[in-house]
Order: structure tokens, then sequence, then C-alpha cells
């Protein structure tokens, strides 16, 4: 048995993600046993490992057939706690994910990956605006949105490879991150250093695909992420709709506002699958160091 373990909640964005990624990479079937459990919350992950045991351990006994799980948790929490706790929190819950499978060593590998959060690895993808804007609109994106961008990127260096909290990001390079903090509160989020970065990844992830068909916010990611365009373009219709009516200045400007970079370099599933991959360096660093993923 094969299965990945999500923090996030079923139907959300990651949860799209895993899902679409068992059945389109990894020839997902019932024979094989693939799936992905999500949580609903870390803590959560615990009672999903439970029932997990117990179907490993059935199919060890049986058919001495062994499980490989993935584990994947939002280091999301870290926000909320000191600095000095950060390395502390990695180290607990790595023990209690131990203890949770003590006894199991030859029934269960499990691997435990995390990142910030699945916003996080869309926004840092190379992907982000060659897909959801054409070569035209990208020139036309509004300049503090753009900047906010190459800010919270420059941020996620310093807050994720040095092990920092977003208040001393802030507090300690206020400077550097203006455009960040100017975008943010003109959304009405009130203060940037209160705010953690899975709310900022949010808000900004939304802002930056608002006007397009890859629209995605905390619980929805869009199928023009996921899916073939070929079969599930919406731009398709306004585009034949543009061709019957090229002198309706309103259809034009609907084609012109969503017009996507994938439009004339459609993609099927299975690409945008190992484009998202590769494009952003955590999912490709979880695919990498997990080759029986692919097997």
């Amino acid at each position: 048995m094969k299965a990945i373990v999500i923090e996030g909640a079923q139907g959300a964005s990651e949860y799209q993600f895993w899902d679409k990624l068992v059945i389109e990479k990894f020839n997902s079937s019932q024979e094989s046993k693939w799936g992905v459990y999500p949580a609903g919350g870390c803590g959560n992950i615990f009672h999903v490992l439970d029932s997990l045991a117990s179907l490993a351990k059935k199919d060890y006994m049986c058919d001495h057939i062994e499980t490989d799980i993935l584990i994947c948790y939002d280091t999301t929490v870290n926000s909320r706690l000191r600095e000095d706790f950060l390395a502390d929190y990695n180290e607990w819950i790595t023990n209690q994910f131990q203890a949770e499978l003590n006894g199991l060593e030859r029934v269960i590998r499990f691997h435990l990956v995390s990142y910030y959060c699945f916003e996080d690895c869309l926004l840092l993808s190379n992907n982000l605006l060659l897909w959801v804007y054409s070569e035209n609109r990208r020139k036309k994106i509004d300049g503090m949105l753009l900047n906010s961008l190459k800010e919270y990127r420059n941020i996620h260096l310093d807050f994720i490879s040095k092990g920092i909290t977003e208040k001393v990001v802030f507090s300690r390079f206020r400077k550097n991150y203006r455009n960040l903090e100017a975008w943010f509160k003109s959304r009405g989020s009130g203060d940037i250093t209160t705010a953690s970065m899975e709310q900022i990844a949010g808000k900004l992830l939304l802002d930056l695909t608002l006007n397009s068909y890859f629209r995605t916010d905390k619980k929805r990611l869009s199928r023009c992420w996921l899916y073939t365009c070929y079969i599930d373009c919406k731009l398709d219709k306004v585009y034949q709709a543009y061709l019957e009516r090229v002198d309706d200045p309103d259809i034009k400007r609907r084609l012109e506002e969503r017009e996507c970079g994938l439009f004339y370099a459609k993609l099927d599933s299975q690409e945008k699958i190992e484009c998202l991959i590769e494009s952003s360096a955590m999912l490709s660093d979880i695919i990498n160091n997990n080759s029986w993923l692919l097997q």
C-alpha cells in the first residue's frame, strides 16, 4: 500500500493537487491501494495514521506487503511560536510520528516532508505568471502586486531557510518589503506584522489569479492548474464567440482580460502536473527525495 497523508482538508487546493497527481502520474488504481488521506489539521494526522496502521498490519499479515506513507504537514503552526521554539517543534512532531509507528518498522516506512503551505508552493513556482497571464497581460500587471510577489519570494529565503518568524522578518527587514506591506494594507487586511505567512500567501495568490481562470483561494484550486486545456478550457468558448462577433467590444474585452499563457500552448493534465513539480522547488524536492512514489 502507498499513501499520502496531507495536513489539508478534503477538497481544498492541497488535496486537489495531490489527488490529481496520484491519478495522473502514479497511475492510481483500486488494486494498487494508492490513496490521498486528508487530515483537516496537523493534529489530526495522528488519527489518520492510526487507521492506516491497521490497514498496513492487515496487508503485512496476509500478504507480507509493506506500506509506504508520505506525510506532508504544514509548518504554519510555527508562526504562532517564538523563534527559539521552531527547532524544538520540528523535532517534537518528528518524534510524535516515530512514536505513532513504534514497532511497525517492518510494516510501514514513513517519509516526513514539510512545506510552509500549499499556496507558498504555487507562489514560488516559475510557471505562475507564465501560466496565469498571456504575454500582453504580463506587461499590464499592477506594479505593486508584481513587486509584492518578488518581495514575498525574497521573504521565503529569510523565513524558511533561516527558520525565523514573520514578525522578526518584518521588524528587522521591514524596509525591504515596502510594496508587500503597502499592498497588504490596501486590501484592508490590517498590520502585516501580525499576519501569518499563510494568510499573506493566500491573499497574494488570490489577487494574482483573481481575473483569470486560474483563480485560487484557500478552499479551491482552479481546474486550469491541473486539467487538460483541450477539454476544459473556458476561454475557448469566449474565443469562439469572438470569432463570430469580432466587432463586439464586450467579447473582445472578455477575451483580453482572461487570456492566459497556455491558450496558444495548451497542455494536457499530466504535462501540467509534471511542469508544476519541476517549476516549484519544494514540490520537486518532495518527488526527487521519494523515488518510491514513482515505482
